[in-house]
């Protein structure tokens, strides 16, 4: 499994900005301050959180910061579904081998399978 997709939008420096990455080694490369490192916070950020006015684009101070990574790797749905821990994930899998996270600051709510909404907020990470 490995990233294969991080979509920013409102994150640092980036407006509305997609990265794709290759299964193996891929290379962060540029000048200074063209956002190499707000990649990887990007990754630390859906791992961590935080608080938005830490990671706002400075120029969209009045709107939602959102971070989604993508995890693509073969069969992923037969991993998940025949590891007890994560069958709970299998109807989050958008294709037999790609999984989306999210972090955003855009408060949104979801039903759980009791039928009991619930909600979710910059705190918790959404599938």
């Amino acid at each position: 499994m490995h990233i294969s997709r991080i979509h920013l939008v409102n994150f640092r420096c980036f407006e509305d900005q997609e990265f794709q990455f290759n299964r193996g080694i891929n290379f962060l490369v540029g000048n200074n301050n063209c956002g190499k490192t707000t990649v990887l916070r990007a990754i630390e950020f859906i791992q961590l959180g935080g608080a938005k006015d830490q990671v706002i684009n400075q120029n969209h101070q009045g709107e939602d910061v959102t971070v989604e990574i993508d995890f693509t790797g073969d069969n992923l749905g037969e991993y998940v579904v025949d590891n007890d821990d994560l069958k709970k994930y299998k109807k989050y899998l958008i294709n037999d081998s790609t999984f989306r996270i999210r972090r955003s600051s855009e408060e949104t709510s979801w039903e759980d399978d009791k039928g009991k909404e619930k909600k979710i907020t910059i705190k918790n990470v959404a599938f």
